[in-house]
């Protein structure tokens, strides 16, 4: 909470700082694959030779692509997939994470970046700040965050970001 209330009040200052974005990934998806609660999960790390100098704060960066794996091992089954790629589309730095978990009904989507925002599930005990901090943390690296959602196929967010 409190995270959210300093980037809320502007108090974050934000590094530029270069480093590879592929090293970023392999660095989530290592720390991915220890805290996924007992299930059985295939992380895959897709990227581009590009993407090998970012310029930006790798902290934060980490981060935003933290919660949103976070939520995908959330809601993800035993066997399922999270996926990350990293790609250089038109001057834009895509950093994608898919999975293929339950997904997010309809009625969530316009909803879920919106801080508290949760959905009361057995079993799941969130503040509902994680994806709320994601996109304020991509707002303030001047990039965006969309997501792409259907119940029971999973979901992929895509964070695009400028180049610096």
């Amino acid at each position: 909470m409190f995270l959210m209330a300093k980037l809320d009040d502007g108090q974050i200052r934000f590094n530029q700082e270069r480093f590879d974005l592929a090293a970023l990934g392999r660095q989530i998806i290592h720390e991915a694959s220890l805290q996924t609660g007992g299930k059985r999960l295939d992380f895959e790390l897709s990227c581009v030779e590009e993407v090998a100098c970012f310029c930006g704060d790798r902290f934060y960066l980490q981060q935003a692509v933290e919660n949103i794996v976070a939520n995908a091992i959330r809601h993800s089954n035993d066997n399922g997939k999270i996926g990350i790629s990293i790609t250089v589309e038109k001057g834009m730095y895509h950093f994608a994470v898919s999975d293929t978990g339950s997904g997010i009904e309809l009625q969530d989507l316009p909803h879920i970046f919106e801080p508290y925002y949760t959905k009361k599930q057995a079993g799941f005990h969130t503040t509902g700040l994680g994806l709320a901090i994601s996109r304020e943390i991509v707002r303030r690296l001047g990039g965006t965050i969309t997501v792409a959602s259907r119940p029971g196929e999973g979901a992929a967010f895509t964070l695009l970001l400028p180049p610096s």
